[in-house]
């Protein structure tokens, strides 16, 4: 394996740890291969002793870490998109409370309607993600009122919609649909 030109200064650092009578435990740097290719790897070098205690060379282990790097990076990524993920709730969550607080005329009101809500969220939600169960959802098809089941907005605000096709859903359309159907039924001026 090669040194790439911009780690050159790694090779004279760790040789003077080791003249020094150090071990370099799992110093993780980049090398190329014969091949061209970057490879990430973790070094271990111990001196080489003779009978009076002298070094007289070191040993020198490398240790492919690609893969565990590559796990690192999806993990990390994962983690960003969770914790973005999660505030997009708390948002979504803030505005429902907003939503629900102009129609509410009592406490109790404005605390069904907003577990109602939450519920229904839930609900579409779950529906975006595969099952991880041994029974599969159908994701070919779902009615529109399944976006909205259970019934969680305002009664006065609900407008009766025909029996309607079915609507081919996809997992991210599924959300997108439900989401906006929120939007709309929860913008609706009363009904009269």
């Amino acid at each position: 394996m090669l040194i790439l030109e911009d780690r050159l200064d790694e090779e004279p650092a760790i040789l003077a740890r080791i003249n020094a009578g150090e071990r370099v435990d799992h110093f993780e740097t980049i090398r190329r291969r014969k091949d061209g290719a970057f490879i990430d790897i973790s070094l271990t070098i111990s001196p080489i002793r003779n009978s009076e205690g002298k070094i007289i060379g070191a040993s020198k282990i490398a240790r492919d870490i690609s893969d565990r790097k590559r796990a690192a990076e999806h993990q990390d990524l994962l983690l960003r998109e969770m914790h973005h993920r999660v505030k997009n709730l708390f948002a979504i969550t803030g505005s429902i409370i907003a939503l629900a607080a102009r129609t509410a005329q009592t406490p109790t009101e404005l605390a069904i309607s907003m577990k109602d809500r939450l519920v229904a969220l839930s609900k579409a939600h779950e529906m975006t993600l595969p099952s991880f169960t041994a029974a599969k959802r159908s994701w070919s098809s779902q009615r529109p009122s399944s976006l909205s089941s259970p019934a969680c907005f305002h009664p006065s605000k609900i407008r009766k919609a025909g029996d309607g096709d079915y609507m081919a859903r996809t997992r991210r359309s599924a959300l997108t649909g439900s989401r906006a159907l929120h939007c709309w039924f929860t913008n609706l001026p009363p009904m009269r």
